[in-house]
């Protein structure tokens, strides 16, 4: 075919190539140093850079997949056809100010270290900094390292606790190992006082001290409310009134030794996350069952606290609108729909008992009770409905479920089923859904968790 004569054919064409070669995003190979965007001619329109490699004037985009016209002598043709002609004395200017070629043998030389001083003062300022890291880190095994170092490499022993509604558990953590558990009763009701609480407390501790020889590193606590853990001080108890404003710091004078307190939730999801289920995930969700329902979250391989120190905070999630004179055990809240407690209260009302126990009112579902596997399918459905509310909000890799009643196989397989029915049969189009395992440590969640906290808190503070 004879070539065009229109006017437009060749110089604009070619110039058309280069636009959308310029406009073209050009991926970078992996380990290839950045360019320095600054323009070849000054010109804030030009598309023309200098590399930071070469010190060479190149067209963005004009590499692989860049016409072939629009490739060859982008440093060349940039000036006439982007930002006007030059004259042979600007051209031979701009030469000169062009920065020399650097020698492929020194390219992506790694920058020079900067001194840090002599090799001991390097030394101490690497272990200073190791320890303040190790203090934030989500905790690795190092935390535990950076705690004995400041310790002086003894094991530790530290009485740990994980503060319920009804109980109070209780265990020694001595090199690592929980020994020594037991619970004793929460003080509850409107005449219970927080001297009465920590009167309990005052007999554990004895208790454990003589058990560890006499020699206690501290007191490592999981409590129910929103926590500040820098200032050991408890904004909300939950539903430990006497708990409300309190700070923790009186608890340390009272015992003699280090108190680092957390929120429960939170510390089973720390449990989960450094040796657990949670382990690996970028994104997880701790679901503990109790008295109430409590919540962690884990985002970019840390605890996520909120703004106000309220993340997490499942059981005040309401399902429906409460009346105006409500309390959270309303039948309307997450917790009061699907806390252990509330199950057991919902099945003993509808079989006309008194009261009963978890293990109880799975025993009726799993033989087949008519009564109790209603109870339990409309437990499932509003559990299965908010764990997916949650999936929409955070998207999790996994969702690790807590609590006593986690114990049981049965209950979790249950939940996994619910939660993948309302999500691939229900909805009316493909949804994710998350791996939903049981917590590691099931119960003793909380308390490996508080002390895994303490480790943290005490080489950050030691820092």
């Amino acid at each position: 075919m004879p070539r065009s004569t229109s006017p437009c054919s060749s110089a604009a064409r070619r110039a058309c190539a280069w636009v959308r070669a310029a406009r073209r995003p050009r991926p970078r190979p992996t380990g290839s140093p950045p360019m320095w965007m600054t323009t070849a001619c000054g010109t804030p329109s030009c598309t023309s850079v200098l590399s930071r490699t070469t010190g060479k004037a190149r067209v963005l985009g004009g590499g692989l997949g860049a016409p072939l016209r629009g490739r060859r002598g982008a440093s060349l043709r940039h000036s006439s056809l982007f930002c006007g002609r030059r004259t042979g004395g600007e051209r031979s200017a701009a030469r000169l100010r062009t920065p020399r070629p650097v020698p492929s043998d020194k390219r992506a030389r790694p920058p020079a270290r900067r001194s840090f001083g002599p090799p001991d003062a390097r030394v101490a300022r690497f272990a200073a900094t190791a320890a303040v890291l190790s203090g934030y880190a989500c905790c690795v095994p190092s935390v535990r390292a950076a705690a004995l170092a400041a310790k002086g490499g003894d094991p530790m022993n530290v009485v740990v606790f994980d503060v319920g509604g009804t109980s109070v558990k209780y265990g020694l953590m001595q090199d690592d190992e929980l020994k020594a558990q037991g619970k004793v009763p929460t003080p509850q009701g409107a005449d219970a006082t927080q001297e009465e609480f920590l009167a309990g407390l005052d007999g554990v501790i004895d208790k454990l001290r003589a058990e560890a020889g006499g020699a206690l590193d501290g007191v490592a606590m999981s409590l129910p409310g929103t926590i500040d853990v820098d200032a050991r001080y408890i904004k909300t108890g939950g539903a430990l009134l006497y708990n409300y404003e309190t700070d923790a710091n009186t608890w340390a004078a009272r015992w003699g030794m280090p108190v680092e307190i957390e929120n429960d939730a939170r510390c089973a999801t720390i449990a989960e996350y450094d040796l657990g289920n949670l382990q690996g995930a970028k994104t997880g969700v701790v679901l503990a069952f109790g008295t109430g329902i409590g919540g962690g979250i884990i985002i970019n391989g840390e605890v996520y606290k909120g703004t106000h120190l309220y993340a997490g905070e499942a059981s005040m999630i309401y399902i429906e609108t409460p009346p105006v004179t409500q309390e959270l055990v309303s039948g309307t809240s997450f917790s009061d729909k699907c806390s252990t407690v509330s199950l057991t209260r919902l099945m003993a009302e509808a079989k006309g008992l008194d009261g009963c126990s978890g293990e109880e009112a799975l025993a009726w579902v799993k033989a087949g009770d008519e009564v109790a596997c209603g109870v339990f399918d409309t437990y499932l459905e509003n559990l299965s409905r908010e764990i997916h509310n949650i999936q929409c909000l955070l998207d999790p890799d996994v969702v690790c479920l807590g609590g006593g009643i986690s114990q049981d196989s049965f209950f979790v397989e249950k939940v996994r089923e619910a939660v993948r029915y309302f999500n691939e049969d229900l909805l009316p189009f493909a949804f994710p859904v998350p791996e939903i395992h049981a917590c590691k440590f099931f119960n003793d969640a909380n308390l490996v968790g508080a002390y895994r906290h303490f480790l943290r808190m005490q080489a950050k503070r030691a820092a």
